[in-house]
């Protein structure tokens, strides 16, 4: 694409006490092929010395400018960031993140070349180390051109995790806005809360082909909000499977029994389960169990757990397990595996 012919891109990054990662950050962005580009970094209240770090970073790259906020979330970072945006296309990136040189030349190419509202690539997730612990593929999905393509293939939109995340997309920002589409100010789960809502206005959803991994993932750095139990996730989720009804609902869906274990089983019942074995979490059984039962109070639960045909023959055999354990509530055999596991873990160290 000729830099002359270029359009604006936004590329809006929440920023909260991650001081060490801003001028990695900056300068992974300046080795970007496509250069019309400005860079929002919103700060979320960090207490650390990101703020002084991010004047720095004004003072060396004209593109770059600095949005304040009181600690609200990344949600509401982004927010800030797409009502102070300027750009035809916005990018929401991870401070702590790295993105590879073509991102922008080749998805931006794409997008307007395929007048799509939204643009999704390919990503991987590395470690500490650099090491790649994940591929994830998405060039296989049928593009999304009308309200039936979207609804007929819902399910396997969301279970591939199409609606995970943001930073493996570039979106077109007179859609947002025409639609006045907002992220939930949760504390987890508000990329899937924010795609489900600009699911709903029916967007010409198209797929990048190529074999390149073009965002970087850090599998959970230490103080990351995935790495630490957080009391209130349970109610998270419980609103994050209400966004995929109401979602459905606007869109004149219906819900399929795979979708309903999803939404229920893996990323309701198991996630409030995973969130109990995580640092700072309830010790005792008890505890976590108290946690963990808070689920059967969401009516939406309880009735799929009721009308559930056991034995589904588009589940797993352990999938028809884990739903037979939430059924009739044996979350405890769950637990006993989690610590055996974890005794193993220990004897192979």
């Amino acid at each position: 694409m000729n830099p002359e012919n270029q359009p604006l891109v936004s590329i809006i990054v929440p920023v909260y006490n991650v001081e060490n990662y801003l001028y990695k950050n900056l300068a992974n962005l300046q080795d970007q092929k496509y250069t019309n580009f400005e860079i929002i970094y919103v700060n979320d209240g960090s207490t650390d010395s990101s703020a002084q770090t991010l004047i720095e970073l004004e003072n060396l790259d004209p593109r770059v400018r600095v949005s304040v906020q009181k600690n609200c979330g990344t949600g509401m970072a982004r927010n800030n960031g797409v009502e102070n945006a300027r750009g035809e296309f916005i990018y929401f990136m991870d401070p702590d993140d790295t993105i590879d040189s073509q991102l922008l030349i080749d998805n931006v190419k794409e997008i307007i070349e395929k007048k799509a509202d939204v643009l999704v690539f390919d990503f991987d997730s590395v470690d500490n180390n650099g090491n790649i612990v994940e591929t994830r593929s998405f060039k296989h999905l049928a593009n999304m051109n009308s309200v039936g393509k979207i609804v007929s293939n819902f399910t396997e939109l969301y279970e591939m995790g199409v609606f995970n995340t943001v930073w493996h997309k570039i979106f077109r920002r007179d859609f947002i806005q025409k639609h006045n589409i907002i992220s939930p100010t949760w504390s987890n789960a508000q990329d899937r809360g924010f795609l489900l809502r600009v699911a709903s206005h029916n967007p010409r959803i198209f797929f990048n082909r190529s074999d390149k991994k073009y965002y970087h993932y850090m599998v959970a750095r230490n103080g990351s909000s995935t790495a630490v139990y957080r009391h209130n996730l349970t109610t998270i989720f419980i609103k994050s499977s209400q966004e995929v009804s109401h979602t459905l609902s606007v869109l004149g869906g219906q819900t399929t029994s795979r979708l309903q274990y999803l939404i229920y089983i893996k990323d309701l019942y198991l996630n409030v389960f995973i969130n109990t074995g995580r640092k700072k979490a309830p010790q005792s059984v008890n505890g976590k169990l108290m946690v963990i039962n808070k689920v059967y109070d969401f009516e939406d639960f309880y009735m799929y757990l009721h009308t559930v045909k056991l034995f589904d023959l588009s589940l797993t055999l352990k999938e028809n397990i884990i739903v037979i354990i939430a059924k009739y509530r044996l979350t405890i055999l769950l637990l006993i595996w989690q610590k055996i596991k974890k005794k193993l873990n220990y004897t192979k160290k």
